[in-house]
């Protein structure tokens, strides 16, 4: 999939997203979903076993997502996030930085406004911004660069579980599995085009906050 056609997807969604809210009918306090989180990232499969050299290879790495989502139904949340995430590589000052766009489904067990405990569902996916330690060839010579690639599609699958705190907030555990979609991307250094090769995946784990929030109010 080209970089032109994922972001003509990305936009279509978001469209879709913004129609479905226009048309919701759900009005009932809270509505409005904000939440921030930290995240734990253990790097699984091609950048965290594969890489050449070995030293390359990901480390665990920590980072942020935040996000804003409506309550299309009182369980049904759809919103859009962003997260960060950064990784260290062994036996260089260099990391692997990722950065993400996108939209998300939550479906909750419980409503979070009458219950205080509810587990939940959340998929998510959106364009994948990679910034990758790699090694590259300058006149001659190899040299290790954090080098950019172009976006890329981005899936995620998580379980998590809201513990409310008050009538407006609550605190999350989440775990999920999540795959950036590098295998037929590229980045390019002096004119010559790197390939990175195959698939990220990851296990993440976010602790955070959110925030439920009225217009009304």
């Amino acid at each position: 999939m080209t970089t032109k056609r994922i972001a003509q997807s990305l936009v279509l969604l978001a469209l879709l997203l913004v129609s479905s809210l226009a048309q919701a009918q759900y009005e009932e306090d809270p509505y409005i979903e904000v939440f921030v989180a930290g995240n734990y990232t253990l790097p699984t499969g091609f950048i965290k076993n594969d890489m050449v050299p070995d030293s390359l290879n990901a480390k665990a790495g920590i980072g942020l997502d935040v996000g804003i989502g409506y309550y299309y139904k009182p369980k049904l949340i759809l919103g859009l996030y962003f997260n960060n995430r950064n990784m260290g590589v062994e036996g260089f000052d260099l990391k692997h930085r990722v950065f993400e766009l996108g939209l998300f489904a939550k479906y909750t067990v419980s409503d979070l406004a009458q219950s205080s405990l509810s587990p939940y569902l959340r998929l998510g996916g959106g364009l994948n911004f990679s910034k990758l330690a790699t090694k590259v060839t300058d006149d001659g010579n190899p040299v290790y660069r954090e080098l950019s690639y172009d976006p890329a599609f981005a899936a995620e699958a998580a379980l998590g579980l809201h513990i409310k705190t008050n009538s407006r907030g609550a605190v999350f555990l989440e775990a999920a599995y999540h795959m950036d979609m590098l295998s037929d991307v590229a980045g390019q250094f002096e004119g010559t085009d790197y390939k990175w090769g195959d698939n990220n995946n990851f296990m993440m784990f976010r602790v955070g906050v959110l925030f439920n929030i009225s217009p009304k109010e």
